[in-house]
């Protein structure tokens, strides 16, 4: 495809040409729009006494993008025109034909210039459309309590007013200021546009949204003195998430475990011995602190069912920090005898630490971290919000691919010949021959064929889901019995993929039954998965959730294999929360003696969890919101897992199940507070998160 990219020379244009020549993305051509411009623009701000508005935001910024010939190292072709809507700019576009033009830093463009490339031109917008266009949206947004966040966006004659691609919030952390969120948002754009620049390239239909001239408001250039105001109440903000630590105990696991805490509650944490600066600590020695809470330090301590929240001590006498330690690390179900364990190796619910106290139902984690927020809170700490939009929880949705077809056994078979019998086609033909004399139709029978219909209903309330496909199915060499009976190179499996991406859904990796055994083995089905769909797959989920006894090592091969997260941890037959947790969190790595790279997504409800059982839907679904409300008050995340063939009534045979989902969706769609998103969305946003709280 033939890109243009369009330039007045400044720092948001360098940073998407860095990023495109990160990603490796050809440019046809730049073109630039002079210098003099720049100048009569800089003139103009100077006599509207704004031009130290322009400094204020840009102090501290390196000026390689004045010098004319810095950018022919990112294009052969590099034209200098006066102004991008002169016929002059508008005669080397005709000349050039580009397909799509991309703009890093432009003045308003004109009809002439807009409809030229036939795949439109996009721009990547420093705030949150429709709510924030024009100038200075950065500042105007905090100055009026709102996100801050980039629109990746198409031109049209308006300012800020196109077809809404995309939208990514950017949070503020601690020790910002204006100048590191303009700089920090720069590299959002950058990062967010040349995304939607490889889909174009490649063919994918975006789904966007329209805007309209009623929406948001077009902001102005921002006085000085509002300017200063503004980096006050920056200053302030975001001094409060800032605090001073120190632990008696500084054993890996004690330290892995309190930046888990600090983490999650938005803190940027700093370990220090000067006991004036202290705002947690953990141990014995000391008795108060100027300004912060003690959590008393005692050794074999695993469990405490009732905690007030509301107590207004700033001492906590329950060594909540090793229990925290004991649940997440699952250390609190080691040493069970063998019958805990069912024939898969999973670990039976009834047999778990979590049923003998009864906290199936309860993310106990969540709620350890809830009574540190609440006393932090009271004390004037406020941490960075962990959810976007300032969300109060977060719900991931996505299916498991096990069955697609409700006759795979009628369609083509590619058998692998490590498989015996299964592998004479001879043997096979005669079978699919009987069947059919059967059941004449079975061939076209699409019950379980529900990809549409799911991703319709999804849409409908804005959301998106994760859909794991498996690349091995029973009749491969290493496979299973229990593994999938499709073939996901199938003509039919591949228009699904390009499908689910140009909706914005996400494909992950259904991880074969014996996957856990070896870490090439998660490698070479990560590969293949990427092949087919030509895009890099981020997370995993394992069939049958077995991950084998040896949980640890199965972690470590997910680190080994390249995923960046997994959401295989949860209980088989019962819904809740297997490691008494919540939340997001990266695994303890015994061996490594440090926390995975891989982050760890709870799965919370799988249909089967709620609906094979004896009890109505009614019921069922009461036992769903049960699961939500516990993740909403403790501000949490869970994960929902409904089947391809179970989430849409289509399905004659799961015609419950799919009304189920769909009353999940509608239930989650009229709760302000939640956050509803794909899985890959959610390990965007924490890792993100993560970066700026380092």
């Amino acid at each position: 495809m033939k890109i243009t990219f369009f330039t007045i020379r400044c720092t948001h244009g360098l940073a998407i040409l860095e990023q495109f020549q990160k990603k490796k993305i050809k440019l046809d051509s730049i073109i630039i729009q002079g210098a003099e411009k720049v100048d009569i623009l800089r003139e103009k701000y100077q006599e509207k006494n704004n031009f130290q508005v322009i400094k204020h935001l840009n102090k501290g910024r390196n000026h390689d993008w004045l010098k004319p010939d810095y950018y022919y190292r990112y294009a052969k072709k590099v034209y200098f025109v006066k102004n991008f809507n002169d016929p002059e700019c508008e005669q080397i576009l005709k000349k050039i034909k580009p397909e799509l033009i991309v703009l890093g830093g432009a003045t308003i463009l004109k009809e002439n210039i807009i409809n030229i490339p036939p795949k439109g031109i996009i721009n990547a917008h420093p705030g949150l459309l429709p709510g924030y266009r024009g100038n200075h949206v950065i500042p105007w947004a905090i100055y009026n309590n709102d996100p801050v966040g980039v629109t990746v966006h198409y031109i049209n004659k308006g300012v800020d007013t196109g077809d809404i691609i995309a939208r990514g919030e950017l949070p503020i952390a601690p020790l910002d200021n204006l100048t590191t969120l303009a700089e920090k948002s720069e590299l959002l754009a950058a990062e967010m546009i040349t995304e939607i620049t490889i889909k174009i390239a490649e063919g994918l239909l975006l789904p966007t949204s329209k805007q309209t001239q009623n929406e948001g408001k077009l902001f102005r250039l921002m006085a000085l003195d509002q300017l200063q105001k503004v980096e006050k109440k920056l200053q302030d903000l975001t001094s409060a998430m800032v605090i001073y630590f120190k632990t008696e105990n500084k054993s890996q696991l004690t330290l892995y475990v309190l930046e888990f805490i600090f983490k999650i509650l938005g803190f940027k944490a700093i370990e220090t011995n000067d006991l004036d600066k202290i705002n947690f600590y953990y141990g014995n020695r000391l008795k108060s602190l100027k300004k912060g809470i003690i959590v008393r330090r005692k050794t074999g301590e695993k469990y405490c069912q009732t905690i007030d929240l509301d107590k207004k001590s700033l001492i906590i006498e329950h060594d909540i920090i090793e229990s925290i330690t004991q649940l997440i690390t699952d250390q609190i179900n080691q040493n069970l005898l063998q019958n805990a364990f069912d024939e898969h190796g999973r670990l039976k619910a009834n047999w778990s630490f979590q049923a003998k106290k009864e906290i199936i139902k309860v993310p106990l984690v969540n709620v350890y971290l809830d009574l540190i927020r609440r006393k932090m809170n009271k004390l004037g700490f406020q941490g960075m919000p962990l959810w976007p939009n300032n969300k109060k929880y977060a719900i991931g949705l996505s299916h498991d691919v096990d069955s697609p077809l409700a006759f795979p056994f009628v369609r083509k078979h590619r058998i692998n010949l490590f498989k015996g019998l299964k592998a004479n086609y001879r043997f096979l033909d005669e079978q699919k021959k009987f069947f059919l004399d059967l059941h004449p139709n079975a061939e076209f029978d699409d019950r379980n064929w529900l990809f549409p219909e799911i991703t319709a209903a999804e849409k409908k309330y804005g959301f998106s889901s994760t859909y794991f496909f498996a690349v091995i199915n029973k009749y491969d060499r290493y496979s299973s019995e229990i593994d999938v009976n499709y073939f996901f190179e199938d003509d039919k499996f591949k228009q699904i993929y390009k499908f689910i991406l140009e909706n914005n859904f996400k494909i992950g990796l259904h991880a074969s039954y014996n996957a856990y055994q070896a870490s090439q083995r998660l490698m070479n089905e990560k590969k293949k998965l990427e092949r087919t769909i030509k895009q890099k797959v981020l997370g995993l989920r394992h069939h049958f959730w077995h991950l084998g006894i040896n949980e640890q090592q199965t972690l470590e091969f997910h680190e080994k294999a390249g995923f960046e997260y997994d959401t295989s941890i949860s209980f088989e037959e019962t819904a809740g929360f297997r490691r008494s947790i919540a939340l997001p969190f990266y695994p303890s790595l015994e061996q490594k003696k440090r926390a995975s790279k891989v982050l760890q997504l709870p799965s919370v409800c799988m249909d089967s969890q709620v609906l094979a059982y004896p009890g109505n839907s009614r019921e069922s679904f009461q036992k769903i919101k049960a699961i939500i409300k516990a993740i909403k008050e403790f501000q949490g995340l869970g994960v929902f897992d409904w089947h391809e063939r179970t989430a849409h009534p289509k399905n004659p045979d799961f015609k419950t199940w799919g009304e189920t989902y769909l009353n999940l969706l509608d239930y989650l769609s009229k709760d302000e507070n939640v956050w509803v998103a794909n899985l890959e969305e959610i390990n965007q946003w924490v890792r993100k998160r993560d970066e700026l709280l380092n």
